[in-house]
């Protein structure tokens, strides 16, 4: 909880003043729901519920655990942005616990049924840094053109501390 805390309490909470939960236990329920594979807001608020005794020996849960609405206002109206910085923060401290010797794999992928056709966007196409050992993405970048990872795979580089670590890549184009 104190991860979570450190990590989301400076993000500004978007809801009124009179929102019932407290945003970082919002936060610690649906990170902790992600991680264990919830998808949706309803996923998000199907794992509170079953997790509700577990998470009260952290958590004061003083108007009980989160409906999926809630979730969904929540992540509706926060910043993209300072989600991103703040999950990162909190991505960071799982670099910790990745063994010098483990290998890094660096792999893009497309997601399927990510392309727009109404709007004719491209699908979306990530680079992942994959912790193998530990089964843990390290990073992910978007990729601006799918036959181009490269510059993506370069700006994952910047933000991750890979020495000493063994790191693969596969057959990524570069146009």
């Amino acid at each position: 909880m104190l991860r979570v805390a450190g990590c989301f309490g400076s993000v500004e909470d978007p809801r009124a003043d009179n929102a019932r939960h407290d945003l970082v236990e919002v936060m610690f329920i649906a990170v902790a729901a992600s991680v264990c594979g919830a998808g949706s807001c309803v996923d998000l608020a199907e794992f509170g519920l079953a997790k509700e005794p577990l998470s009260r020996q952290v958590l004061q849960l003083e108007h009980g655990v989160p409906s999926h609405v809630t979730f969904s206002r929540l992540f509706r109206l926060m910043d993209p942005a300072a989600f991103h910085i703040s999950f990162q923060r909190f991505m960071d401290g799982f670099a910790d616990v990745v063994a010098a010797d483990e290998v890094i794999a660096l792999d893009d992928k497309t997601a399927r049924c990510s392309f727009y056709r109404a709007a004719a966007q491209s699908p979306l196409h990530l680079v992942n840094a994959w912790a193998c050992e530990a089964r843990l993405v390290l990073g992910q970048r978007a990729v601006a053109a799918a036959d181009n990872a490269i510059d993506a795979v370069l700006e994952l580089l910047a933000v991750l501390d890979l020495r000493g670590r063994t790191v693969t890549a596969d057959a990524m184009r570069y146009d």
